[in-house]
């Protein structure tokens, strides 16, 4: 499970489908950018 850092459930979908499918994240949130793994903030 995620740690919750990120207080929106879509956001933390969104990241947890870029984990199972081993692809990187790219978002605007700075929230969402603190979890580790393939986020990529721009």
């Amino acid at each position: 499970s995620l740690p919750p850092l990120h207080k929106d459930p879509f956001d933390r979908l969104l990241l947890a489908q870029a984990l199972s499918e081993g692809i990187t994240l790219v978002t605007g949130d700075a929230q969402l950018a603190r979890y580790p793994g393939p986020v990529r903030k721009v």
